[in-house]
């Protein structure tokens, strides 16, 4: 009996202590979270803001926030619950990388807790620029030019370099661009040789590659008379021609560079055989009346520079005491050498860039000039065209920047190839001669453009600007008594220093122009087959 009184006792308690026997019930108290998005995406430089609701079951407290896992440069602004249901938080990036980054969010009332996970999503800045002009209009004469200042306004906090271009240029017209690069300010100036009298419509835009704006302009060109041309030309006949052998039959000789050292007058230049290949030759001599008695010596015979060379520049580079000679092989290249004289002795080429750029859509006949900070490296498209890359003195002949257009024709003849840019003796300019195609059958001339710094803005010299008044051409080159008119063009050349470094330093009072000229009567069937010889003019007007 008393067993079964002592179990009926244990069941009595646990039937009370399960709530069986007394009629209660129990409760229990929490808060869940709910977010308006799971994934907040926020631009770096700007804020974003989530909604936060709360369900609370059994508790009425004061409910607090609170934000985990933000990564650098983001920072948070809370709106607690307290004691409603909805809150919000904000968050802040500057200067953020950009990313993706898992979040905590928790909620406590002091008693009771929750959390949930958010994820935030930062995107790069926003790029924005917008452009003024200075005048939304511009008038030029015939052979004249003007400039327009252009402002950058950047939005975000971009500092890319930005580049200009211009659509809508009549035929016969050009631009040359001061370009922003990293600051905000640039310039073009529009310079007219041919085009027709009129009103047009131009438009300016600038990209930093990711953003673009435009401004619209109006050009207006009237009608004048070209001005003299203040250069005249005395010019040889051909004093250094195609010299062929066994293993070379050579019937031209072109694109000459030349520099005078060790006694000498030192020549690379061109050569193209029978096949239309092209290789380099060179040749010395003490004196340009002894020029056409010179024996070439064949660059493809210095085992490096066997195959597809040409369009050489030679000059000293003093900062580290070595000679360069730049050429083209496709892409711009150069070989190094202790002594011009000894053309055995060129290094194998080297590229300045790895690839052809983006930027660059074709590219000749290059040309390395320097300052006392930066090296320049100027080239042409054959399309209109003109380019510049830089590099520090210290860096070079490494680190090359982006080539941007400096200039551009839509007439591809107006700004064709073979650029040559020197420094001025007596002056703290500097002056670009371009070969350019004009008259009835694109004979080549050249024009003239000058600027204050190698970096600057290239506005065109009055006068040495067109076929009519070039620069260099059939328009102002006469033949010494004598000579019989032997070229009609007037091509790739150098004009003669006064030294032989990389400032490549002219004296514009006594100006000799060594170019390559072509026979008309010669009949030749394709560019390749022209017998280009090389002749040496000399300025008696300037």
């Amino acid at each position: 009996m008393k067993s079964h009184l002592q179990l009926l006792f244990a069941f009595c308690v646990l039937i009370s202590f399960a709530g069986c026997g007394g009629g209660g019930s129990s409760t229990s108290s929490g808060i869940t979270l709910q977010l308006a998005t799971p994934t907040l995406t926020i631009s770096d430089n700007s804020s974003g803001s989530d909604a936060v609701t709360l369900t609370r079951t059994g508790t009425t407290g004061s409910v607090t926030l609170g934000l985990t896992g933000l990564p650098a440069g983001a920072t948070v602004a809370i709106t607690n619950p307290g004691s409603s249901n909805s809150g919000q938080i904000t968050v802040t990036l500057t200067t953020t990388a950009a990313g993706s980054y898992p979040l905590n969010l928790q909620a406590t009332d002091g008693t009771n807790s929750a959390s949930i996970g958010l994820t935030l999503v930062v995107n790069p800045p926003p790029t924005n620029l917008a452009l003024q002009l200075a005048s939304s209009a511009l008038t030029i004469s015939a052979a004249a030019s003007a400039s327009d200042v252009v402002t950058l306004t950047r939005t975000g906090t971009t500092t890319g370099s930005v580049t200009f271009s211009l659509s809508g240029l009549p035929a016969g017209a050009t631009v040359s661009y001061l370009n922003p690069l990293a600051s905000n300010s640039g310039e073009i100036i529009l310079i007219d040789t041919t085009a027709a009298a009129g009103t047009y419509s131009l438009t300016l835009q600038a990209t930093d590659g990711t953003s673009i704006a435009s401004s619209n302009l109006s050009l207006t060109v009237n009608s004048a008379s070209e001005p003299t041309d203040p250069y005249a030309w005395s010019s040889t006949g051909p004093i250094i021609s195609a010299i062929p052998d066994a293993t070379h039959s050579l019937i031209a000789v072109k694109d000459p560079t030349a520099v005078y050292y060790n006694n000498q007058w030192n020549v690379y230049a061109s050569s193209v055989d029978s096949n239309g290949d092209y290789n380099m030759v060179y040749l010395h001599f003490p004196d340009w009346s002894q020029a056409s008695a010179a024996q070439p010596y064949y660059m493809d015979e210095n085992p490096n520079l066997a195959g597809y060379h040409c369009a050489p520049e030679l000059f000293y580079f003093a900062p580290q005491n070595k000679w360069y000679l730049i050429y083209q092989s496709g892409p711009p290249t150069f070989s190094t050498a202790d002594d011009p004289t000894q053309p055995a002795t060129w290094t194998a080429p080297q590229y300045f860039f790895s690839g052809q750029p983006s930027t660059v859509s074709s590219w000749i006949d290059f040309w390395v000039i320097c300052d006392t900070a930066n090296c320049y490296l100027f080239f042409s498209g054959d399309n209109g065209n003109y380019y510049r890359s830089q590099t520090t003195v210290a860096n070079f002949p490494n680190g090359f920047d982006t080539p941007q257009i400096i200039m551009n024709s839509t007439n591809a003849g107006d700004l064709f190839e073979a650029s040559r840019v020197y420094s001025l003796k007596g002056s703290t300019g500097y002056l670009a001669i371009i070969e350019c195609m004009g008259g009835n059958f694109g004979h080549r001339y050249f024009r003239a453009f000058t600027a204050p710094t190698l970096d600057g803005i290239w506005t065109p010299v009055t006068g040495a600007n067109s076929w009519d008044a070039p620069f260099l051409g059939s328009n102002d080159v006469s033949f010494a008594s004598g000579v019989t008119a032997w070229t009609d063009d007037f091509s790739h050349g150098e004009v003669l220093r006064t030294g032989t470094d990389e400032l490549l330093q002219i004296d514009p009072t006594n100006l000799q122009f060594l170019y390559q000229g072509d026979n008309p009567a010669a009949g030749a069937t394709s560019y390749n087959a022209i017998p280009w010889q090389l002749g040496l003019a000399t300025a008696t007007s300037y």
